[in-house]
């Protein structure tokens, strides 16, 4: 079910009826919130743990991500449960600002180090959280619209 829906600016914006063709959107999102979390988990076991990221300025900012995207995810639980558009669009709207502060730096990065490793993963996150986005920004949707 891949169709556009016309915004109030003018903008396409992607419609998606299920998520991964198969699940609910409300599902998808509890999902994507929860793989979200577990996500931030490894990559602070991964800065404890291998001494190329063993800085102080690593952890903090390892830990400061993680307990911010601990918070997302209780105000998306929250917000999919009960159905509250405004803890679902908050997330939606921090996330996009955090996953493009990401990208952005991972590709710096990569491209300082010239490294293909850390090009690749910013691609592949990037593209994950995209879809992500579209899928809970469609569940938004769905609960603003009362469906």
């Amino acid at each position: 079910m891949s169709a556009a829906v016309k915004s109030t600016s003018g903008l396409n914006v992607p419609y998606m009826g299920k998520c991964c063709f198969c699940f609910s959107l409300k599902f998808g999102s509890l999902a994507i919130a929860a793989c979200s979390v577990l996500f931030w988990i490894f990559v602070l076991f991964d800065i404890l743990t291998v001494n190329r990221y063993n800085t102080k300025n690593a952890v903090e900012s390892g830990v400061a991500r993680l307990l911010i995207d601990m918070v997302l995810a209780t105000l998306m639980f929250i917000g999919a449960q009960k159905r509250m558009s405004l803890l679902i669009l908050l997330w939606v709207l921090v996330e996009f600002v955090l996953i493009l502060v990401n990208v952005v730096l991972a590709l710096v990065v990569g491209i300082m180090q010239l490294s293909h490793v850390m090009l690749l993963g910013a691609a592949i996150i990037g593209t994950f959280y995209t879809l992500a986005l579209i899928v809970v920004f469609n569940f938004y949707r769905e609960v603003r619209d009362g469906q």
